[in-house]
This record gives C-alpha cells, structure tokens and sequence, in this order.
C-alpha cells in the first residue's frame, strides 16, 4: 500500500468479514489476556482507540477493565468505524467515532489509548509513537499491540 487511501480502500473492503478473522486468528482473546494483564481500568477513564478496526480491542478492554466514561473511535477506514460504533453502541455512555489518521485525530487528553496493528503502516514508527503520546493525558496509559509481519499484508 502506497498511500492511505489505498490503505481505507483496502479496509473497507474486509471491514464485513474483519471480526471473524480477528477472531479465528485469536486475535480477540489474546487482546483480553493482554488487557487483564495490564491491570488497567476503564471505568470512568476516557479512552482512544486509534486503528479501530471493527471495535475488537475496545470490545475486549470493556469486556476485562470495565465501560469507559467516553470511548473515541479512530480509523481511516468508514466501514471500520461505522461497524465497530454498531457493535459498542450499549457499552460506553459517550461513544464517537471519528474517520481520519492519526495524524488528524483531535488532541485532547485521554486515560487510555488503545492500539492494535497500527504502527506497523507507518514508515516512521517513532513520529507514530510521538502522535500517540500527545493523546495521553499526563498519566495516562497507551496499550501498544504491534504484529509484523502483520497477516492483513
């Protein structure tokens, strides 16, 4: 992939069959053994899940530490977005979703940052890296998951 919109093209193409393959990799259940081995709580917190997909970290981060106080969603992708806003609608009281990169994202000081395969489109890993923190309040806490190669490439 060259640009980012052959990247959301590329998305949005699998966004209707994504949860079933993050789920037959084990992706979804390695993402909740991640998250309770963290010890990290969502309630009250204000969460970014940056790289979105179809909602699948966020899914397993409510299901192990709790529903969120606010929970953004972020991906370039719309279908992404559109599907993961569906499936947590009922699980945090103020849910957005926002299309765009990260590089776009709003800044605004986040309790947790979620990210899942998302380091590994960029050709600078470590501007990525600056990007993220830059979301995360002062003590706040950024779950890193990073697969290269990654299976969708």
């Amino acid at each position: 992939m060259n640009s980012v919109s052959d990247l959301s093209q590329s998305y949005n193409t699998a966004a209707g069959h994504w949860r079933r393959k993050i789920e037959a990799l084990g992706y979804a259940a390695a993402y909740r053994r991640f998250v309770d081995e963290t010890g990290v709580l969502a309630q009250d917190a204000h969460v970014l899940d940056v790289g979105c997909g179809t909602g699948d970290f966020s899914r397993a981060l409510i299901e192990v530490a709790g529903r969120p106080k606010s929970l953004t969603l972020l991906d370039p992708s719309e279908s992404m977005t559109f599907i993961a806003h569906q499936s947590l609608t009922h699980f945090a009281p103020d849910l957005r979703h926002l299309t765009a990169t990260l590089e776009a994202a709003p800044a605004a000081p986040h309790d947790i940052v979620l990210c899942a395969h998302v380091i590994e489109h960029f050709a600078d890993p470590d501007d990525a890296l600056r990007h993220l923190a830059s979301q995360l309040a002062p003590s706040g806490r950024l779950l890193l998951v990073v697969s290269k190669p990654h299976w969708c490439n």
